[in-house]
C-alpha cells in the first residue's frame, strides 16, 4: 500500500562506474543494481552511497542484497553427478566477468577434487552468449573425442545448443553424456525440450521482489543496512539428467 516511482536505468557490464556517475545530480531514496561484474563489485566497494543500495544476487560485507547460495548451488550440481557415479564431468561456460557464474563454477570443481576426482582444465570449455556457440563447442569436444561423460552448462541457452548438437551428432541423453543447467532465460521450454532439461532455476522475479521489498524496509529504517536475505533455487530434474 505504497506509492513507489521506480526508475529503470540500462548500463553496460564494467560500465557502473560511468553510469553512476552520470546519475550523481540526480536524487533517489534507494537503489537497487543487478548484473555486475567483478569490476563494477568493485567499483561499488570502493566509493560511498548516501542512499541505500540493494544489491540483486550478490554478496557484499557493504551493501544490502537479496541472493542465492549461489556457491551450494554449484556443489549441489557436483554432488547430483557424483551420487550417480559419474566422475568424468566438464563445463560450458559463457561468461568470465560475472561472479555468480564463477562461484556456481567453482563449487562445481571443489566437490569434485574433494571427493578426488578433479575436472581437467581443458574440460572447461568457453563460450560466448550464443546457443550457437555451444553447438560449436560441442561438436569439437565430439570431433576431439573428449566428450565428458556428464555437462554442467552454466545458462540454458548454452544447454540448449547442446542438446541441439548432440542430437544432430547422434549422441545419446542421458546414455552417453547427461546435461545440467541454470534456468535463467526460459523455464517453460527448459520443460519442453528434447529431452527435458534437469537444472536448478534461479527465481528472478522472487528475487525482485524481495529487493523492493528490502528497500522499502531500508528507507524506512525498518531494517539495517547491511541486510543479506538469502532466497532458494528451485531445483528440477527432467530427462537430460535424471535422478539416481
Amino acid at each position: 500500500n505504497k506509492t513507489i516511482h521506480l526508475t529503470v536505468v540500462p548500463y553496460k557490464v564494467d560500465q557502473l562506474q560511468k553510469q553512476l556517475e552520470a546519475m550523481q545530480n540526480e536524487f533517489f531514496n534507494g537503489i537497487i543494481i543487478a548484473n555486475m561484474s567483478n569490476k563494477d563489485m568493485d567499483y561499488l566497494n570502493s566509493i560511498h552511497i548516501p542512499c541505500p543500495v540493494v544489491l540483486f544476487n550478490r554478496e557484499s560485507d557493504k551493501y544490502s542484497s537479496v541472493t542465492m547460495d549461489n556457491y551450494q548451488i554449484g556443489c549441489n550440481v557436483a554432488h547430483h553427478f557424483i551420487a550417480k557415479g559419474i566422475f568424468d564431468a566438464g563445463v560450458l561456460t559463457h561468461d568470465t566477468t560475472f561472479p555468480i557464474m564463477r562461484t556456481w563454477m567453482q563449487g562445481f570443481l571443489d566437490t569434485f577434487a574433494k571427493n578426488g576426482h578433479p575436472v581437467p582444465e581443458e574440460n572447461i570449455v568457453l563460450c560466448d552468449t550464443a546457443s550457437a556457440s555451444a553447438v560449436a563447442a560441442t561438436k569439437k569436444l565430439y570431433e576431439e573425442k573428449r566428450m565428458p561423460r556428464a555437462m554442467f552448462c552454466e545458462s540454458d541457452v548454452l544447454a540448449h545448443g547442446m542438446l541441439y548438437a548432440c542430437h544432430s551428432l547422434g549422441i545419446a541423453i542421458p546414455e552417453e553424456v547427461e546435461v545440467f543447467t541454470i534456468g535463467i532465460n526460459m523455464a517453460q521450454l527448459n520443460d519442453y525440450a528434447i529431452p527435458s532439461l534437469s537444472r536448478v532455476d534461479i527465481p528472478m522475479g522472487e528475487i525482485g521482489q524481495h529487493c523492493l521489498h528490502l528497500m522499502v524496509d531500508l528507507i524506512e529504517k525498518k531494517k539495517e543496512n547491511p541486510t543479506v536475505q538469502f532466497v532458494e533455487g528451485r531445483e528440477i530434474i527432467g530427462q537430460s539428467s535424471p535422478a539416481e
